[in-house]
């Protein structure tokens, strides 16, 4: 599944597309942190897209 992570407005990262496999999803939503290197930010909202071209879900993040 396309995963797409949103950065806050004032973090200097651009949406970063991901492909995850569907147990990278499942650790994904049950995570309320994402990060590495010490920068570690909130989950605030998960969106689910139907595409044509498959699923996207889309994480919103905060600090």
């Amino acid at each position: 599944m396309l995963v797409d992570l949103v950065y806050p407005a004032d973090v200097h990262l651009e949406t970063k597309r991901l492909e995850l496999s569907e147990i990278e999803v499942q650790v994904l939503l049950s995570s309320k942190k994402i990060g590495s290197q010490k920068h570690y930010y909130t989950v605030d909202e998960f969106i689910f897209e139907d595409t044509s071209s498959g699923s996207v879900l889309t994480v919103k993040l905060k600090f």
